[in-house]
C-alpha cells in the first residue's frame, strides 16, 4: 500500500537553483503525481520510474498534475503514451489535469488530448476515478 505522506522524488538543479522535479501525495487511492518546471528527459525518467514504483505497490490509478509546469517535450509526451498503455493493460488508468495552453496545444498537435481524459483540476481527476469503484463494487 502507498504512504499517505507526501513523497519527494529527485531533486535537480538549474541554474545553482534546486527544486522539486516531481512530488507524490495519495488521494483516495489514486497516485497524485505533482510535476514541477519543465518536463525534460531528466523529469521523464523521474515520471517513470515513479509510476513504475507505485505499480509494483498494487495502485493503477493516477494524476498528473501539470498546474505547475509550462513546457513537455516529445520524450515526454511519449512516456505518457507508455505509460497510459501499461497502466491500462493492468486495468488502470492515467489522468491528465491543470494543462495549460500552451501544453493542451502540445497534447492536441500530438492528437494525446483523443487518449488521455483531461481535467480542468486535479480534484477533478482524482474524483473522476470514484465512479469506476462504484462500478467494480
Amino acid at each position: 500500500m502507498i504512504s499517505r505522506e507526501p513523497n519527494r522524488f529527485p531533486e535537480k538543479t538549474k541554474g545553482g537553483m534546486t527544486e522539486v522535479s516531481l512530488k507524490l501525495v495519495c488521494q483516495e487511492e489514486v497516485a497524485v503525481i505533482r510535476l514541477f518546471g519543465d518536463v525534460d528527459m531528466e523529469d521523464v525518467v523521474s515520471i517513470r520510474n515513479a509510476v513504475a514504483s507505485i505499480v509494483k505497490g498494487g495502485c493503477y490509478q493516477f494524476v498528473l498534475d501539470f498546474s505547475r509546469v509550462q513546457h513537455i517535450n516529445m520524450t515526454g509526451v511519449g512516456i505518457l503514451v507508455e505509460s497510459l498503455r501499461k497502466l491500462r493493460d493492468l486495468n488502470g488508468d492515467l489522468r491528465l489535469s491543470n494543462l495549460n495552453m500552451r501544453l493542451q496545444h502540445v497534447m492536441e498537435i500530438t492528437g494525446i488530448l483523443k487518449v488521455f481524459r483531461i481535467f480542468k483540476s486535479q480534484q477533478a481527476a482524482v474524483e473522476s476515478f470514484k465512479h469506476l469503484r462504484r462500478v467494480a463494487a
